[in-house]
């Protein structure tokens, strides 16, 4: 083993001139940064940003504090818990899908291609790891708990070593295995950010567009920021020695690897990511090391473009609140309304307790002699002590009815804070109709209204930054392959297929393809293709052809909105479709006569069958012959398809994406 002593030297980042001067502005703005949130604020309840967090989420997990004393209960409603777990579960049961809209640069609606963007932001966010679902609940834990939550959207990118094992053994020599090149992993992602990372230009600018600059922190363990960043040109100048966190500029132009945002420990690297939307600008230090280069343009100091990563010069954030507060940048929370109450609450029950236990074994007074409290349990036989000796001192009636009120007047405040029992499941006293339960939980869910804006402003946001990180990174060529063009051999790119189960604009279900590639093919060999595909997979299947150039240079304007309805489950909507089919047939007693082919094939579609299998097909007559020169049969009428014609888009089908945007 070598000597610590032999270990290779990390040497300082050599900067230009123009690196220093920028170097020692962005750690200036992020010790600013750093000190705003980390003061007293009146907001915080006279505490520290971090202070007051801590005690959010210990309020949220029904922190049970230790004893204060030998008579001292250790006790915690858990009631703050409870009501935020409730708020969850009431938002995970919505349907807050966003519906998207895309606008040309005439602003006319290019309906199907936002109908096709949707899905692909649906299958984007199945293919994360883990699927955004399972980040849905940590962010909205983070969101009812803090009252503000924060999420990078992001392109991830690191490089694996790639090992394959060619021979097992019990001896050390028998177990060998292959290194091959990296593997190199790349997904869009949503990652959640914990809110002690993020970090305002301005603490008092409530919107995140509006910042002047944000930056978010963490810390990652070295090996994991050598798979993402080993391959960078300064990550052998990134330090592994502790790092000593500073406010003194003066140093950052002498030394360069004193510097971090606060103290870390050896073995871990804090990654800094600035962002600067004003002026176009995205920077990553690891350790104090920047790591991307610095320049003068047009006499001002500028570095890797923020537009870089989307497309666009945006924070690639989206910031939820709970109930925002004007002129604040941070949020109130369920536990932050409800800490105080529900200490009261906890507070009364150890009362309640001690109580109780004072009335089963009251305080006594013995004269004349010692005796154990051993005398007082059950079957105990206690010799040579005269009863009448022996007497409670005090009253010891136990707990009384003024202190049930209390503790119910106590879960009132709260229910009236937060969510109320209804929305829990909880029945209320007394007999309600079905009307009055349904009325009472819609007044429910219009005092969460406020909380639902925020969470649903986070959301599309975050489906906004979706959109834009598709058109930027799922338009490029994954692959490249050699062809022969006109005769010439050439490279050919090799772009991304995707499908999806959807459903369409007409509500039937299917499975929409979406492919990019260079040359569009016209919209009837598009929909033979369909044709053939629904044929050999026994559904509805849309096929959608996009050139990856036109949609980057197409100067699109992407709408999103969101309509929070309940969630169905399948066999929920078959019910309800079977309840409102009996009585639609129910109506032609009163000469209203139903459609009854369109709801035989609704009905297999909501049960999940093809209505092409479920039910019989109608033989159809013979086509007539085609009049000469026409495209119609005889009395005008349209010609039937030759069996072995390809078949050509309906007239119901709307015209491909790539008619929509000048193929």
């Amino acid at each position: 083993m070598k000597n610590m002593a032999d270990k290779k030297k990390i040497e300082a980042a050599k900067y230009t001139p123009e690196e220093v001067l920028y170097r020692s502005m962005i750690i200036s703005r992020m010790n600013d940064a750093r000190d705003q949130r980390d003061a007293v604020h009146d907001e915080f309840d006279g505490m520290t940003y971090l202070q007051w967090r801590e005690s959010n989420l210990r309020a949220r997990n029904a922190y049970l504090r230790p004893k204060k004393n030998e008579q001292d209960t250790r006790v915690v409603t858990g009631t703050t818990r409870e009501k935020a777990n409730t708020f969850i579960s009431y938002i995970l049961n919505l349907n807050l899908e966003s519906d998207i809209e895309a606008y040309d640069k005439e602003d006319m609606v290019v309906e199907e291609l936002g109908n096709v963007m949707e899905d692909l932001v649906k299958k984007s966010y199945k293919m994360e790891s883990p699927e955004f679902q399972t980040k849905e609940v940590i962010l909205l834990d983070e969101f009812v708990t803090q009252g503000t939550v924060v999420a990078e959207e992001k392109v991830e990118e690191f490089n694996i070593p790639k090992k394959e094992l060619e021979s097992f053994d019990t001896t050390i020599k028998g177990t060998t295995w292959s290194k091959r090149v990296n593997e190199v992993y790349k997904t869009l992602s949503v990652n959640p950010i914990d809110g002690s990372g993020v970090f305002y230009g301005n603490i008092r600018e409530p919107f995140l567009e509006k910042q002047p600059y944000i930056i978010i922190r963490r810390l990652i363990p070295r090996t994991q920021a050598q798979a993402i960043y080993g391959k960078w040109e300064r990550w052998e100048n990134v330090p592994e020695e502790f790092a000593t966190a500073t406010n003194n500029e003066s140093s950052d132009s002498t030394q360069y690897n004193d510097w971090t945002l606060y103290p870390l420990k050896k073995m871990m690297v804090e990654e800094v990511r600035y962002f600067d939307k004003w002026a176009n600008d995205f920077m990553v230090m690891l350790n104090g090391v920047m790591m991307f280069p610095v320049r003068m343009d047009d006499g001002i100091l500028g570095t890797f473009p923020l537009s870089g990563l989307l497309g666009r010069s945006d924070y690639p954030l989206s910031k939820g609140d709970y109930e925002g507060k004007p002129n604040f940048a941070y949020s109130t929370s369920i536990p932050a309304k409800t800490k105080f109450d529900q200490a009261i609450l906890d507070e009364m029950f150890r009362a309640i307790i001690l109580k109780t236990q004072k009335s089963f074994m009251p305080p006594m007074a013995s004269k004349g002699k010692n005796l154990s409290k051993k005398i007082f349990n059950p079957g105990n036989i206690s010799t040579d002590v005269d009863p009448e000796k022996i007497k409670e001192i005090g009253e010891n009636k136990g707990v009384t009815q003024s202190e049930y009120n209390v503790v119910s007047f106590l879960k009132g405040i709260i229910d009236e804070k937060t969510v109320s029992p209804v929305m829990e499941g909880q029945l209320l006293e007394g007999r309600q109709t079905a009307t009055e339960i349904i009325e009472l939980k819609k007044q429910a869910m219009m005092k969460a209204g406020l909380a639902l804006y925020g969470w649903i402003a986070f959301k599309k946001r975050l489906t906004m930054l979706r959109i834009y990180n598709i058109m930027k990174n799922w338009t490029d060529p994954i692959d490249v392959k050699m062809g022969v063009i006109d005769g010439q051999i050439k490279e050919l790119p090799q772009y991304r297929s995707l499908s999806v189960d959807t459903s369409f604009e007409d509500g039937t279900s299917g499975q929409r393809v979406v492919r990019f590639q260079d040359e569009v093919p016209p919209d009837y060999a598009v929909a033979a293709e369909e044709e053939l595909t629904k044929q050999i997979k026994g559904k509805e299947v849309r096929i959608n052809v996009i050139d990856p150039a036109m949609l980057k240079t197409v100067d699109y304007t992407w709408y999103c909105t969101v309509e929070p309805t309940e969630k169905e489950t399948g066999m929920l909507r078959a019910a309800k479709f079977e309840e409102f089919m009996a009585k639609a047939l129910a109506l032609g007693e009163y000469g209203k006569q139903a459609n009854v082919d369109y709801l035989g094939d609704r009905l297999a579609i909501v049960n999940q069958e093809s209505p092409e299998k479920v039910w019989a097909q109608e033989q159809q007559a013979n086509p007539m012959p085609m009049q000469e020169g026409t495209g119609q049969g005889v009395g005008g009428a349209p010609a039937g398809r030759m069996q072995n014609a390809l078949p050509k888009p309906s007239q119901s089908r709307q015209l491909g994406i790539q008619s929509m945007i000048g193929k």
